[in-house]
């Protein structure tokens, strides 16, 4: 086989198209896409589709009598054919007022139940994963097949939450734990591939997760943009090709538009870090997807899911979710503006006749009047700045007060 020619990454620093969308400066030299679809980019459905229930084996219905009588050998690929096949493990990470532990809700496989033999069979491919290490006396529990099976890390299934859920998450592994995944699936607003300066997120790789190979980021976007796929190149070191699904779920090379949607401009900067990061921090990393809630929806195993999530809030000060109530999502929608002015004026209105050096924030005085919705169910709730007391901050009337921001304007 023939030495592939290396290859230099040549993007700009900064965005250099509409809506921040990055250009690479070889772009014409490019390698064409293949005219058969990667794998990679078709596996992303199948782990998405993945079920993670399954049947419950009752030897009152079997039929086939003769099966003990079969030789070993022959049994055994049976039984390996009975495996489940490629799942999504949700991990979640309970840490109350005790040492923190792992636990999965995703269901054991049935083949592990059925016999010894069959046992014997699963345990070739499954093992008992996520103990945490910094305690040793409580062991892992989860069963977890690292080739295909692919981890979910969800907002709100961890605690503490903090600033960024999944650090939190992954320091708790132990080496061998971590070292086992090689496919990951996450949430948009918890995403931290690569370090993140301004909100001071150190990123998955320097973590210490060197062998993912497919990454899937899940989360909400406008009506009519497309779940994308960055696939590194069969013929070129260093170079991912991208690719989007169409209506029919089906692939089809996409290339960078000259006028582009946010969302296309935040693919493209994923794209100019993946290739400039592809031989040193990331060099494991083969796909990077990105698929929406719409398309999770339509996915049985999704739907709760994305419903759930459809009726909550992500707020970044906690890392944590909170329900829908028309005050939370605008308090973050005029938090995250470009434009603060808006946001300082609300600040203005409930700092009214509030003596001493103490200024409360409008989305603070929120994460002390109300507690989080996450599914780990810890109930996060902010407490009050010093020499203000917890009635004194649930006088306040945050929707009141956007009212008067409406009326101001």
């Amino acid at each position: 086989m023939p030495e592939l020619p290396e290859f230099e990454c040549q993007w700009p620093d900064e965005p250099n198209g509409p809506n921040g969308l990055y250009y690479p400066d070889d772009i014409e030299d490019r390698i064409p896409h293949p005219d058969t679809v990667p794998q990679g980019v078709l596996d992303v459905i199948t782990r998405l589709k993945a079920a993670s229930t399954y049947a419950v084996y009752n030897n009152s219905d079997a039929t086939f009598t003769l099966f003990p009588k079969l030789p070993v050998e022959l049994r055994r690929i049976i039984w390996r054919h009975s495996l489940p096949g490629t799942r999504v493990v949700a991990v979640f990470c309970d840490a109350y007022d005790q040492a923190p532990s792992f636990r999965s809700t995703t269901p054991v496989p049935t083949i592990l139940h059925v016999s010894s033999e069959a046992r014997m069979v699963a345990l070739r491919y499954y093992e008992l994963r996520f103990a945490v290490s910094t305690t040793p006396a409580l062991p892992a529990r989860t069963y977890f097949d690292s080739e295909i099976d692919s981890l979910y890390l969800g907002v709100g299934n961890f605690h503490p939450s903090g600033n960024d859920a999944i650090a939190s998450f992954i320091r708790l592994l132990q080496p061998r734990d971590l070292n086992s995944i090689k496919n990951l699936i996450m949430d948009a607003t918890i995403e931290t591939i690569y370090p993140d300066e301004e909100y001071n997120q150190p990123g998955l790789m320097s973590l210490g997760l060197k062998n993912i190979e497919s990454i899937t980021i899940v989360g909400k976007t406008k009506k009519g943009e497309k779940d994308m796929v960055l696939q590194k190149s069969e013929s070129q070191i260093g170079e991912f090709q991208a690719w989007k699904f169409n209506k029919d779920g089906k692939p089809s090379p996409w290339f960078l538009p000259k006028e582009a949607t946010p969302r296309e401009g935040d693919i493209s900067a994923f794209w100019a870090d993946l290739e400039e990061n592809s031989f040193e921090e990331s060099p494991s990393i083969q796909t990077l997807a990105f698929v929406s809630w719409n398309s999770l929806r339509k996915i049985p195993r999704w739907a709760g899911r994305v419903k759930f999530l459809q009726k909550t809030v992500f707020v970044q000060e906690l890392g944590c979710l909170y329900q829908k109530d028309g005050v939370v999502n605008r308090l973050v929608e005029l938090d995250e503006d470009p434009n603060q002015a808006r946001y300082d004026e609300l600040e203005d209105i409930i700092n009214v006749g509030l003596e001493g050096s103490t200024r409360l924030d409008p989305i603070d005085v929120y994460l002390c009047q109300k507690a989080c919705v996450c599914a780990i169910r810890h109930h996060q709730q902010r407490l009050p700045p010093a020499g203000l007391s917890d009635d004194f901050v649930a006088t306040i009337d945050l929707k009141k007060a956007l009212e008067m921001l409406d009326l101001n304007q």
